[in-house]
């Protein structure tokens, strides 16, 4: 009973290990495509974020 048991669930992971396909394409640690629009707000975002703080105040004249 084991072995065949042990024989189903071999057969069934060959299987599923040959038939299914990876992507050709895998993006790693990217919140947005590069070069889209979310990516360039998304950067433009964090430069400003990162700046030093300006100590003096803009006043309008």
């Amino acid at each position: 009973m084991q072995r065949s048991l042990t024989l189903v669930f071999v057969s069934f992971c060959v299987g599923f290990c040959s038939g299914s396909s990876f992507p050709s394409n895998i993006n790693i640690g990217g919140l947005f495509p590069t070069g889209s629009h979310e990516y360039e707000v998304f950067r433009f975002a964090l430069s400003h974020h990162q700046d030093i703080p300006k100590l003096v105040p803009q006043v309008d004249m």
